[in-house]
């Protein structure tokens, strides 16, 4: 029975706010607009609500109608039945209209067909109540007037309520019920009904402005609703996703670390054999050989562990044991293992401390000499002459160079490394401290390495609560520098150290 009518009848509009996109409150971000399938299910939301709330006044409705009825003039009388009857016929396929609705099983596939049919029964509806208050108003009645008057306004702003979900549903139904009383009332043209005229123009006006607000805010709150429901799950889809790529990430490191042990055993074989042929009786090339069998395995042998310290850190597996130890003296055993290598260049190491026979702090022995055996190595790699200076003091000792001075704090006790070597680019310090980063790309064809070892290093100061930074010029050497925690009172060095998984 009920085909659809005029289009534009049945068009539901929603929130701007889904072509425009939600902007949190306090600024940030704008979330990309809505797709088509959000605004097609805001729609069949708007059109439920609709019909849920356009649904149950019918009976109020036809009893206010028949006072109006009843209150006609004696000679419009047959005029008020029949427009009462009128009224009485549209509330019945106002009724069936609702309960195919209830009944339909795709209603939601084009939820534009019923939203449509709803505003033509405003339309009678309206048009029945206009007819009806038109013919009560007599000028020779003023109470009729007044009556008319009241209860067309009253059910008019009643209508703003139920109809509010759909405004075509609500101007279909206010100005035909509100008009022709208007229209009466002008053409009697007294000074009085010319006043109540103007009057009630500026009421439907009112009650019109006032739906159009109470419609677009409706369509906002179902707008946001929707929208606050798309970023949860969107929230939720990004988490998931987070976990998994941490997984993934997880897997790699622990992959990475097993198969570091599994390749560092044989070579660990390779340098066993390299080092008995290198105590043996060789000829001189068969020495180079050798000499070059050891050196490459011992390159080697610190690309893998750097790679297995890396993974450890990835997963959480890194531990740091934590004890007092002397700091002078893991400086000094750092610095002579570079005496051969340092030995070959006119390059003068130097070692600086503030109590030159121990200074004890707290903090991963075995790591922090990892980290100077990184600073130092790095430092005799750049530097072709002039200096390469180990300090271990406070800043305020006067023992460093004054370039950190602005950087390091100023109680910890502070290890610098300064070279006079080849220096750092300005635009290349941020990413030095950075994975697989090198100051100068040219760097890795030219000396090797992976671009690991500072950021080993940067983890490893962080694990051990220390900070790590540097300052450099190009061209005029460079210093890098990390702190350490006082000694411990209430430790002992023999005692058992702490440890804690990085």
């Amino acid at each position: 029975m009920f085909e659809s009518p005029r289009k534009w009848l049945g068009t539901i509009r929603v929130s701007s706010l889904l072509a425009e996109g939600l902007t949190p409150h306090g600024g940030g971000a704008q979330q990309p607009p809505a797709t088509a399938e959000t605004v097609r299910d805001i729609q069949i939301t708007q059109t439920e609500l609709l019909f849920e709330m356009d649904r149950g006044g019918t009976g109020r409705t036809i009893l206010a109608f028949l006072v109006l009825t009843l209150l006609a003039p004696d000679e419009k009388t047959s005029l008020a039945w029949a427009a009462f009857s009128l009224y009485c016929a549209i509330s019945l396929l106002y009724l069936r209209l609702h309960r195919a609705f209830a009944a339909s099983e795709d209603w939601k596939d084009n939820p534009e067909h019923w939203a449509a049919w709803l505003t033509v029964m405003a339309i009678a509806s309206g048009s029945a109540w206009g007819f009806g208050a038109a013919n009560l108003y007599a000028p020779a009645h003023p109470e009729g007037q007044a009556f008319a008057a009241m209860l067309i306004m009253g059910v008019a702003t009643a209508s703003v309520v139920s109809r509010t979900m759909h405004f075509p549903a609500m101007l279909g139904f206010i100005v035909p019920a509100t008009v022709p009383l208007l229209a009466a009332m002008v053409i009697v043209a007294t000074p009085l009904s010319l006043m109540t005229a103007c009057l009630g123009a500026l009421l439907v006006v009112a009650i019109l402005q006032g739906g159009r607000v109470l419609n677009r805010s409706q369509m906002d709150s179902i707008a946001l609703r929707y929208m606050i429901g798309s970023l949860s799950e969107a929230r939720i889809n990004a988490d998931q996703a987070r976990k998994a790529a941490e997984a993934g990430s997880r897997a790699k490191s622990e992959f990475l670390a097993m198969m570091s042990h599994e390749v560092r055993t044989p070579l660990n074989g390779i340098m066993g054999i390299a080092q008995v042929l290198q105590i043996s009786k060789l000829e001189g090339e068969q020495r180079k050989f050798v000499d070059a069998i050891l050196e490459s395995s011992k390159t080697l042998l610190t690309i893998l562990n750097d790679i297995l310290d890396i993974s450890k850190m990835e997963a959480g597996r890194l531990d740091i044991e934590f004890s007092n130890f002397d700091l002078v003296a893991e400086i000094q055993r750092t610095a002579g293992l570079f005496s051969h290598e340092i030995a070959k260049k006119p390059v003068n190491l130097r070692v600086r401390a503030s109590e030159l026979e121990s200074l004890q702090v707290h903090g991963d022995a075995n790591r922090t000499r990892q980290i100077l055996t990184n600073l130092v190595g790095n430092a005799v790699k750049f530097t072709d002459q002039g200096s390469i200076t180990i300090t271990a003091a406070t800043l305020g000792s006067g023992l460093h160079p004054s370039n950190i001075s602005d950087a390091a704090p100023l109680d910890a006790i502070v290890v610098s490394v300064a070279d006079t070597g080849m220096g750092i680019r300005r635009k290349a310090i941020p990413e030095l401290f950075k994975p697989f980063s090198q100051g100068d790309q040219s760097n890795t064809r030219e000396f090797g390495g992976t671009g690991l070892g500072l950021n080993i290093c940067r983890r490893l100061v962080e694990l051990m609560g220390g900070e790590i930074g540097l300052a450099s010029r190009h061209g005029e050497g460079s210093v890098f520098w990390f702190t350490l925690s006082p000694a411990d009172p209430s430790l002992e060095s023999e005692e058992e150290p702490s440890r804690i998984a990085g």
